[in-house]
């Protein structure tokens, strides 16, 4: 208790003189504290959770390939990528609003154009093709019985020309054929396959949660333990260095003093 009042007492008397002490003792422990808190890391463990999905991504195109792969980039040529223009659709106060649709049938015109413009030609085809034999067929059977000796000039270009274009209309309908059966074939086996694949998507998403809470419990238990005990150990060994220095430093500095 004596040492105690006489250090306070050193202390006191020294005044002004012990300014420059006291500034060179702070920047001091702050040099040694910057020191032992930037040498500590904390050695956090990985979490080991193995995870084995069963599910399978493979798909097997079945020779259909080319027809996927081009079928995105058709409808992108055709059709816009956005359900709707900008604008017609929006939220307020969690409320949706739907814009007047009399009002911006332009916007709707030209964002539909593609889609429309298709829908349009197919439906005039499929009406025309079969209005077109009709009249074809009656026309030539107003004709009656009567038949030209010879072929004229162009029958011959004429005939080649419609023989092309039978081809390439029977090679069509071949090629929407053959996509129907394997699209048929695709819908079979996916329609055998989806119990078990629901089966296993439901087990892997219980391997998904499993790992979810191993990877919590690590992360709020053992890796949080590590970081506990790394900021007791430092703290302890700063208030240990900062208690060494600040005595040593107020004995020498008494020890100055009384010479």
């Amino acid at each position: 208790m004596k040492c105690l009042w006489v250090v306070l007492m050193v202390a006191a008397a020294a005044g002004a003189e012990s300014e420059g002490w006291l500034n060179k003792f702070g920047s001091n422990l702050r040099s040694e504290l910057g020191q032992v808190l930037g040498a500590t890391e904390v050695p956090y463990y990985e979490a080991v959770v193995n995870v084995t999905y069963v599910s399978r991504s493979e798909f097997d195109m079945r020779a259909m390939g080319p027809l996927y792969n081009s079928t995105p980039a058709i409808i992108n040529t055709i059709a816009n990528k956005q359900a709707y223009p900008e604008g017609i659709v929006s939220m307020s106060d969690w409320h949706i609003e739907v814009a007047s649709l009399s009002d911006n049938w332009r916007p709707l015109l030209a964002h539909y154009a593609g889609p429309g413009a298709v829908l349009v030609i197919a439906v005039l085809l499929a009406a025309a093709l079969p209005i077109a034999g009709l009249f074809w067929c009656c026309c030539h059977w107003c004709r009656g019985k009567r038949r030209r000796p010879f072929d004229r000039k162009f029958d011959s270009c004429l005939k080649g020309i419609l023989a092309i274009v039978l081809i390439a209309l029977l090679t069509l309908f071949l090629f929407g054929v053959v996509c129907a059966f394997a699209t048929d074939a695709q819908l079979e086996r996916s329609a055998a396959e989806s119990p078990g694949a629901v089966r296993a998507a439901a087990q892997d998403v219980k391997e998904f949660l499993n790992a979810t809470q191993a990877h919590a419990h690590w992360l709020l238990v053992v890796n949080y333990k590590q970081l506990e005990d790394t900021l007791q150990t430092m703290l302890n060994s700063a208030c240990a260095l900062a208690a060494g220095g600040q005595l040593q430093a107020v004995g020498g500095y008494a020890a100055d003093y009384a010479q």
